[in-house]
C-alpha cells in the first residue's frame, strides 16, 4: 500500500503572551530532538541510546531502533499538532516511510540483511542465554498494536483510508500468532531469539506461557502485551469492529491475572495464633490483596501501558470492574512516589529512579481517569507536567556541556551497549549530538538530579506525548461550551488561555465563539479568595466541584481569575526502608516546584530544578509568538 502524503492542517495568528511555562515550546524542542536522533545512513532508523556522560557523547543503534519507532513517529504527529512546527517534515516523509515498509503480513519486521547484519538487533536484553540468531527475520510480536495505534493518530489528522486497511491488516497478522487458551491470549515470552516476545520467521521456538509476571522486556511480561490491548479496544471505540473488541477482551482476561500483580510495598498479616498485643510489633498488621487492586512491583511503564489498556478496555466496553482496578493502581502508584513533584519510583524491587516513560503514562492515565467520570486527577497532571516531565526533557545545552567538561573520569559504560570504544560498523555517531538531541528526554533519575545522563528513545518517545496529554485535557471543547481543566498557556478554536502561574495568580481567557466556560481552578488555591471578571468587571459566578462556571458569554469577552498563589514547603520521603532512602525538603510555588533540597554534586550529575528566577518574583515579561490552532486535533486515548 502506498503512504499517503503527511498533511497537518491548521490556522496560525500572532499573539502577545505571558512568558510563562508553554506546551508549545517544549513540543517545537521535542521536534529537534526526535528529528535529530534519526540516522538516514541507516534507512532512517534511529539511534536507540544517547550518552551524555562522557567527554564526546554519542548516539548508538540497538534492538530497540525499530521497536520504539512508532513511538517517536507519535511524536512528530503530536507536537505539530501542539506548536505546528514545519521542522524537518522531509524527515518525518522518509522516517514514516521507510518504518512502515517493515510491515509485511501484519506483522512489524525487522529483515536480516545479509550485506549489513547489524548485530545489535538481537542483542538488547537476551534473556533466553543460548538462543541468540543473528541471520533471520524476526517480528516485534507486540510492536503491531503499537503501529496501529500511531496509525490511528494519523487517520484522525488526514482521514486517509489507507490507514484502516494496515490496522485490519495488523490485527489479522496479531490474531494469527497470538496464542489462544480457554478464553485469552498470550505471547510466549522465550518464542524467539534474543529479545522476549520476537517471533521468528520460522515460527514460535516455544510457546509456553508465562509462568511469572517479571519475565520479558525490562523485567515485565506486561512490556509488550499493553499494546494490543489498548491499540484493539481504542480501534473498537473509533470503527465498533467487534474482531477489535473481542481481541481487547482476551488479552484483558489474561493480563488482569492476579498472580501478575502485587505490590512490593504489600503488607503482610501477623502469623497466625498470635495474640493481639504482638501485632504491634510488625510493620503493618493489615493483610492487602494487592493482586486484586492493580498493586504492581517490577517495572511502571510496562504496567502504566496496560492499565492505559485496561482502562480504555473497560470505558469501551463498559466494564467498569476494568476502570476501578485501573483507579486503584493509578493511586496505589502515587504512594510509592512524590506526587507533589510528579516522581514515580519505576522500579521499586530493583533501580529506584523515575524514567522519562512513565510520565507520559501518568499524565495519561490521570487524564483519562477524569475523562471516565471516577475521579479529579488534574492537579496530578499539572504537577507533572510543570515538574518532572519538563525537567527530565533535555533543554539546557549550557548545563550538558558544563558536566561534559567537568568530567575527569574514563569514559562511562553501560552493560547494555557494546563496548562503545569498538563498534560495529554504522552502530555509533558522535557528530554535534547536544545539539541535534536538544529536546529528547532523558532516561531517568531522582527528583534533584539525573545521574551519568543518557537516553533511551523509548523515554522520548513515549515522555513527550506527555505533553500532548497535558495540551489536549487542558481545554476541552463541546458545541458552544468549553472546559478549562489546567490552566497552562493554550490556544483552541474557541478560546485562548494566558497563565501567568506560578509568578502571579492571574489568568486571562480570551473567548471566541463560546457561550459557557467553566474554569477549573486548582485544588492548592484557596476557592474563597477567587476573584473572577469579565472585561474587567467583577461578576458573580456558580461553582460545580472544583469548576467556577461563567455563561451568557459574548464573543471576544475576556474573562479574568486572579487568587493567591501559596509558597508551601514540606518533606517528602522516598525508597522509604531501603538503602536509597532520602528525605527531600520540597518548595512549591502553586504546582510549580521552585525548590528542592539536598542537592547530590559530583562528577556526571545534571541538576534539576534550578528555578531560582521562580522564588519570589512576580512580575511577568510578556512576549510575542506565533499561536497555532490544528484543524483535526487527535482523540486522547
Amino acid at each position: 500500500m502506498s503512504i499517503p502524503e503527511i498533511r497537518y492542517k491548521g490556522q496560525y495568528y500572532e499573539a502577545e503572551v505571558p512568558d510563562t511555562f508553554d506546551i508549545s515550546d517544549r513540543a517545537a524542542l521535542g521536534i529537534n530532538g526526535v528529528a535529530g536522533s534519526i540516522d538516514p545512513d541507516m534507512d532512517y532508523q534511529m539511534w536507540f541510546f544517547v550518552r551524555y556522560d562522557v567527554k564526546k557523547p554519542y548516539m548508538q543503534h540497538n534492538c530497540g531502533d525499530l521497536s520504539c519507532s512508532w513511538k517517536l513517529l507519535d511524536d512528530f504527529s503530536m507536537l505539530r499538532q501542539i506548536c505546528g512546527s514545519v521542522e524537518h517534515l522531509e524527515i518525518e516523509r522518509l522516517y514514516r516511510e521507510h518504518t512502515v515498509a517493515h510491515i509485511k503480513d501484519g506483522l512489524v519486521w525487522d529483515f536480516y540483511e545479509k550485506d549489513r547484519p547489524r548485530p545489535w538487533r538481537v542483542l538488547h536484553n537476551p534473556l533466553v542465554p543460548g538462543k541468540v540468531r543473528f541471520d533471520e527475520d524476526f517480528a516485534f510480536a507486540g510492536m503491531g498494536p503499537r503501529a496501529m495505534q500511531a496509525m490511528q493518530t494519523w487517520q484522525q489528522i488526514d482521514h486517509d483510508p489507507v490507514w484502516d486497511r494496515y490496522a485490519e491488516e495488523i490485527m489479522d497478522g496479531f490474531l494469527r500468532i497470538a496464542l489462544a487458551k480457554d478464553d485469552y491470549l498470550y505471547l510466549p515470552p522465550d518464542g524467539g531469539y534474543g529479545h522476549p516476545f520476537t517471533y521468528p520467521a520460522s515460527g514460535w521456538l516455544s510457546t509456553r506461557e508465562p509462568e511469572s509476571e517479571t519475565e520479558g522486556s525490562e523485567g515485565s511480561i506486561m512490556d509488550q502485551l499493553g499494546f494490543s490491548l489498548l491499540a484493539c479496544s481504542m480501534w473498537h471505540r473509533y470503527t465498533g469492529d467487534p474482531k477489535a473488541l473481542d481481541i481487547a477482551r482476551r488479552m484483558h482476561n489474561f493480563v488482569k491475572r492476579t498472580s501478575y500483580w502485587g505490590g512490593v510495598a504489600d503488607p503482610k498479616g501477623p502469623p497466625e495464633g498470635t495474640l493481639g498485643h504482638i501485632a504491634p510489633r510488625l510493620p503493618d498488621p493489615a493483610c492487602i490483596a494487592g493482586g486484586e487492586m492493580g498493586h504492581w512491583h517490577s517495572h511502571f511503564h510496562a504496567h502504566a501501558r496496560t492499565l492505559r489498556g485496561m482502562l480504555e478496555y473497560g470505558i469501551t466496553s463498559g466494564d467498569h470492574n476494568a476502570i476501578e482496578f485501573v483507579r486503584r493502581s493509578y493511586d496505589y502508584t502515587w504512594s510509592m512516589g512524590i506526587p507533589r513533584i510528579g516522581w514515580i519510583n519505576c522500579s521499586p524491587a530493583a533501580a529506584n529512579v523515575m524514567e522519562g516513560c512513565a510520565m507520559g503514562d501518568a499524565i495519561a492515565l490521570a487524564v483519562k481517569l477524569c475523562d471516565a467520570g471516577v475521579g479529579d486527577y488534574w492537579d496530578d497532571a499539572d504537577a507533572v507536567v510543570r515538574n518532572m516531565l519538563a525537567e527530565t526533557q533535555y533543554t539546557r545545552k549550557d548545563l550538558m556541556q558544563k558536566m561534559i567538561d567537568d568530567l575527569s573520569r574514563p569514559d562511562a559504560h553501560s552493560g547494555l551497549h557494546f563496548d562503545h570504544k569498538t563498534p560495529p560498523p554504522g552502530q555509533q555517531c558522535d557528530t554535534d549530538v547536544l545539539q541535534r538531541t536538544l529536546g529528547v528526554m532523558m532516561a531517568g533519575g531522582l527528583p534533584d538530579h539525573m545521574p551519568n545522563p543518557w537516553v533511551m528513545q523509548c523515554c522520548t518517545g513515549n515522555g513527550l506525548q506527555g505533553f500532548y496529554y497535558a495540551w489536549e485535557g487542558a481545554v476541552r471543547e463541546n458545541g458552544d461550551h468549553a472546559q478549562v481543566n489546567l490552566l497552562i498557556n493554550r490556544a483552541a478554536k474557541g478560546l485562548d488561555v494566558d497563565s501567568w502561574l506560578p509568578y502571579k495568580g492571574q489568568v486571562v481567557i480570551k473567548n471566541k465563539n463560546k457561550k459557557s466556560i467553566a474554569v477549573r481552578v486548582p485544588g492548592w488555591a484557596d476557592k474563597k479568595q477567587v476573584r473572577q471578571f469579565v472585561n474587567d468587571h467583577p461578576t458573580s459566578f456558580i461553582t460545580a466541584g472544583n469548576y467556577v462556571c461563567f455563561t451568557g458569554l459574548n464573543e471576544l469577552d475576556v474573562i479574568r481569575l486572579e487568587f493567591p498563589v501559596p509558597t508551601i514547603t514540606g518533606n517528602y520521603t522516598i525508597n522509604a526502608q531501603t538503602k536509597g532512602e532520602t528525605t527531600y525538603s520540597i518548595t512549591t510555588r502553586g504546582s510549580t516546584v521552585v525548590d528542592i533540597s539536598p542537592r547530590k554534586k559530583g562528577e556526571g550529575i545534571f541538576p534539576q530544578f534550578l528555578r531560582d528566577d521562580m522564588k519570589a518574583a512576580t512580575d511577568v515579561r510578556m512576549k510575542k509568538t506565533r499561536r497555532y490552532v490544528p484543524d483535526n486535533a487527535v482523540t486522547l486515548w
